[in-house]
């Protein structure tokens, strides 16, 4: 009913004044952000993690079996990262190679590189937003987002705040924060992964400070309600500059 209202009044006032509903709703949004910006380590701080590696171990769900792995993730945000990964142990061990670099993209197997395909490519982009707008600094910075709040739920056991990000050409998402601490804690979109739709949520925990900044130190991630991977981070780094090489055909 207030989105209808508001657009009935845009259609009057031709654009001319914001709806107040509308305005207050993102205002309570910014708060939030702002907020989570302060706890993650603040505007500067956050500014360094566009540019970044991590590096971490853990496992990831193959059909029904858990599989070992460790993993090196470059990122030059919005549009540019290279996953490195050593997947399994002993004889059944091997590495792949997923990297996106702008419209184009690129999956190493084994030393077998193939171009990835324009619908994998923008599976791949999709990611590569999620992980900027979780730098969160953009949310704030950047023209194009639409912010709204979402009523409160729990995360183990503890009240967070949510804010939905729309923002055109790009799969909306909700993040959710602790209301004690600012910090982010857990994800959701709905997105597409070799072309099948399906649910993902990801949920963040045992914040550490990493030159600076405030970050998760465990990730999980689920799909479609299944936990799919878990990862404890090793490290992370930040970078100045990334050579754009590192984002070529591997």
């Amino acid at each position: 009913m207030r989105k209808l209202l508001c657009a009935s009044l845009s259609l009057i006032l031709a654009g001319v004044v914001a709806c107040p509903a509308e305005a207050a709703d993102r205002d309570a949004a910014l708060n939030i952000i702002n907020k989570a910006i302060k706890a993650h380590g603040g505007e500067d701080a956050l500014a360094k993690a566009k540019l970044a590696t991590r590096t971490g171990e853990g496992q990831m769900t193959i059909v029904k079996d858990e599989v070992p792995f460790t993993d090196t993730i470059t990122l030059s945000l919005p549009d540019r990262f290279k996953l490195a990964l050593d997947v399994g142990k002993g004889q059944n061990k091997y590495k792949v190679a997923l990297v996106l670099n702008g419209n184009k993209g690129w999956q190493a197997t084994g030393g077998m590189v193939v171009e990835l395909s324009a619908g994998r490519v923008a599976e791949l982009r999709e990611e590569a937003y999620r992980l900027w707008i979780m730098t969160l600094l953009p949310l704030k910075k950047e023209t194009g987002f639409t912010l709204d709040t979402l009523p409160e739920i729990k995360v183990e056991g503890a009240v967070v705040a949510g804010v939905k990000i729309s923002m055109r050409g790009h799969e909306d998402a909700k993040l959710y924060f602790s209301k004690k601490t600012g910090l982010l804690v857990k994800m959701e979109r709905k997105t597409k992964e070799l072309g099948l739709n399906v649910d993902k949520e990801y949920l963040f925990s045992s914040y550490k400070d990493y030159d600076g900044l405030k970050l998760p130190s465990k990730l999980v991630e689920m799909t479609n309600e299944r936990k799919s991977i878990e990862i404890k981070v090793k490290s992370y780094k930040f970078p100045k500059k990334i050579d754009d090489s590192e984002f070529g055909k591997p």
